[in-house]
């Protein structure tokens, strides 16, 4: 079968030509200037950022953050450094003052992000498409207008069986759904091993983390012991996993997990090789890296000492919204080791680093700009 290129192929290609010849440009040689030379630079970017060996989203399907209930799931996680997702379902939002102001003045500055759930609480796949279209759009733009970013989503109920639901989520904005159903145990692991985005970005699995006594559903997650095999899983695969709790610590609401269990949840995590992290900022590193093209070359200066390496990373999304950094993964001249090298990006000076090996990461934005590695 022969190859057929489309036409978003040839318009790619001649965008990365052109951001080559642009890059090349940045370093127009004039007969004073240091030799520019193609680097043998061994650079690729990470998997998972922090080159993390899996990932990990812990969800809340939780409507009162403000709760003192919810405030101690808060202070817990922030105690390891790790946040929880909240869901949002926006239609009393606005109408809730001490909620909405918990979530601005608190959670936000504390690190905690948010997923849609839907302008109503309601089963989306008994609606029509247009209904359900008009409550995904709702939630969308009362998330921007908080100035939330608008990425994943899950569906109440886990509701987002039909494609026509899965269609009018996509439609109205957001770049994925969670799924909740216990069956999503039999395989929670998104994109193992080479692969690069899941199947369906709006059917993603969890495991459902709910209590024996709530049900007595043998096929939920019910506690942290019949969490560990899929996190060591996880961490074999490669693989993204996301959790769902509801209740938590409460012993009452839908769903409830035992406080006890998810710190318990948590210290497992914290053990092994994870990167915590919202689903937006899963999402976006996953489809950014997907897309990504890097370039990069050395400079030498008169002397014939290497002392500056340019890398530019293009993904060719929109920089406003796909702002996650990509972790890339390269080598650095012998010379260089316990040397201090700055950063920039432009005339801004980034950070200033001391690598102590040859194989090194560093984490940088695909926004078609070149950051330049300086020895001083």
């Amino acid at each position: 079968m022969k190859s057929k290129v489309t036409h978003i192929d040839i318009t790619r290609i001649f965008a990365i030509m052109f951001i080559i010849l642009l890059f090349l440009g940045c370093n127009d040689k004039k007969p004073t200037d240091p030799e520019i030379y193609e680097l043998e630079l061994s650079i690729k970017v990470a998997k998972w950022y922090d080159n993390n060996s899996a990932a990990i989203s812990l969800t809340y399907d939780s409507g009162c953050p403000q709760c003192e209930g919810d405030r101690e799931v808060q202070s817990q996680s922030l105690e390891r450094n790790m946040h929880m997702d909240y869901e949002l379902v926006t239609y009393n939002l606005n109408t809730s003052y001490d909620k909405m102001e918990y979530i601005v003045q608190t959670l936000i500055p504390q690190g905690f992000k948010f997923f849609g759930h839907g302008n109503w609480h309601i089963n989306h796949d008994a609606l029509s498409f247009y209904d359900a279209l008009e409550s995904f759009s709702l939630c969308y733009k009362t998330m921007e207008g908080i100035g939330i970013k608008r990425v994943a989503y899950a569906y109440p109920g886990g509701y987002g069986y039909r494609d026509s639901t899965r269609i009018a989520l996509a439609e109205a904005g957001f770049l994925s759904g969670r799924m909740h159903h216990t069956a999503g145990r039999r395989n929670p692991y998104i994109i193992p091993d080479t692969l690069m985005e899941p199947h369906d970005w709006y059917q993603l699995p969890t495991l459902v983390m709910q209590a024996y006594e709530f049900n007595n559903n043998e096929s939920a997650i019910n506690n942290t012991n019949e969490l560990i095999p899929f996190l060591d899983e996880a961490i074999r695969k490669k693989a993204w996993i996301i959790t769902s709790y509801h209740s938590i610590g409460s012993g009452e609401g839908w769903g409830f997990y035992y406080l006890s269990n998810f710190i318990n949840d948590l210290d497992a995590i914290k053990s092994r090789d994870f990167w915590v992290a919202s689903m937006n900022d899963i999402t976006l590193y996953i489809l950014e890296r997907k897309d990504v093209s890097v370039f990069y070359e050395g400079i030498y200066n008169s002397s014939g000492i290497l002392n500056k390496i340019d890398i530019l990373l293009s993904d060719e999304l929109p920089n406003d919204l796909y702002d996650q950094t990509l972790t890339v993964l390269f080598t650095i001249p012998e010379e260089w080791v316990g040397g201090i090298i700055e950063i920039y990006q432009g005339d801004d000076l980034i950070d200033k680093i001391i690598f102590n090996y040859e194989e090194v990461m560093l984490s940088l934005k695909p926004n078609e700009q070149v950051y330049s590695l300086i020895l001083i």
